[in-house]
């Protein structure tokens, strides 16, 4: 069922300020998503690239100076591209920083959002169309996995 035939069915059991909160707590889940992927993503993405550094300095750096710690770290900062590598992993975490803030509003403004609907839901659904109000909560729970039954997560 798409967010159309959603809005089809509430068309007969609620107001538009209803309809409204539902679609706008739909798009903020979907933003919720789609932060959430792209920082798992990028967190992903650093992490494997700081393993990948770790790797080639141990080998190209740290076994040929086993000796003396202090020759292998010289060596490492010696290279010409390891200053490029550093502003890489900077930029690449700096960049799961920022997804994390944007993922961590845009879940409190969801929930927000959705405990508000659970709240005032005996005030949005008419007495005569409670029946049909479970009806589309479990829509919107199976198809975007919003659960409006409970406050908790």
């Amino acid at each position: 069922m798409t967010m159309e035939m959603i809005f089809q069915k509430l068309d007969d059991q609620t107001d538009q300020a209803t309809k409204k909160m539902i679609q706008n707590l739909i798009e903020r889940k979907l933003k919720f998503d789609r932060y959430k992927n792209i920082h798992f993503f990028l967190l992903t993405i650093a992490c494997l690239y700081c393993l990948a550094i770790g790797y080639v300095c141990y080998e190209y750096f740290i076994i040929p100076h086993d000796l003396s710690a202090i020759e292998a770290v010289s060596a490492i900062m010696g290279t010409a591209y390891f200053a490029y590598l550093f502003i890489i992993g900077a930029l690449l975490f700096g960049s799961v920083k920022i997804f994390y803030e944007r993922k961590e509003k845009a879940e409190k403004e969801y929930q927000e959002l959705r405990c508000e609907i659970i709240d005032k839901s005996k005030d949005l659904w008419h007495e005569d169309s409670w029946g049909d109000r479970y009806q589309v909560f479990e829509q919107i729970k199976r198809q975007y996995d919003i659960n409006l039954f409970h406050e908790s997560k």
